[in-house]
């Protein structure tokens, strides 16, 4: 990729966009950006639950075993099934000062890709509180291999340099960060994985795409 490129603070190491020359091997700062702070996290920011409310508000199924001890029981026992998609926790209402002892009410999301039904009845036996069971298309372990495979010998022969990765439970795909990505790579990560399995984005990009 040649031209002038737009590099985030992942190159530059601190915050803000500059623009520059990227030669393969090595950034070169041409225009200096102004510093730009990330806007702090707020309650939009948390991740939403796929399962709609149900009339009358979300079901306590047995108060007995809504504790934190319990909750970890429930993913462990969700997370050694073969079809377990991902897991993640929707707060209700805001978090208190003291998460341990005022963590607010919480829905417990668990998605798998089949068999919902009888998920759902193995986690009321371990978690009493607030539960979706709701289907995601790709296993936890999938994400997990797709994952694998960009940093390794799949990344290396795209000509992909890795930044970082990370796997959503919520949005179930691999998040890809990569220095420079070409339609090339792109149509071929989507040609291998399937469409929506990779979330890629680059660090450098034209500047014409840049957004500040």
């Amino acid at each position: 990729m040649s031209g002038r490129l737009a590099c985030s603070d992942a190159v530059v190491g601190r915050p803000g966009v500059d623009v520059g020359t990227y030669g393969g091997a090595s950034f070169t700062v041409t225009e200096v950006g102004a510093p730009r702070w990330p806007a702090p996290p707020g309650d939009d920011d948390q991740p939403t639950s796929p399962c709609p409310e149900p009339a009358g508000g979300w079901p306590v199924s047995d108060p007995a075993k809504g504790s934190e001890a319990d909750m970890q029981v429930a993913w462990r026992a969700a997370r050694a099934q073969p079809d377990f998609a991902g897991l993640w926790v929707t707060y209700l209402e805001p978090m208190g000062n003291n998460v341990a002892e005022d963590p607010g009410e919480l829905l417990l999301n668990v998605a798998f890709t089949g068999e919902l039904e009888r998920h759902e009845a193995e986690l009321h036996t371990r978690w009493g509180g607030r539960l979706c069971v709701t289907r995601q298309q790709r296993t936890m372990a999938e994400l997990r291999r797709i994952q694998h495979e960009l940093m390794g010998r799949v990344g290396y022969d795209l000509g992909l340099r890795v930044v970082s990765t990370g796997l959503s439970d919520d949005e179930n795909v691999v998040n890809l960060e990569v220095l420079v990505l070409d339609d090339h790579a792109r149509q071929a990560i989507e040609e291998r994985y399937g469409a929506g399995a990779v979330e890629a984005t680059a660090t450098l990009t034209p500047v014409g795409d840049a957004t500040g």
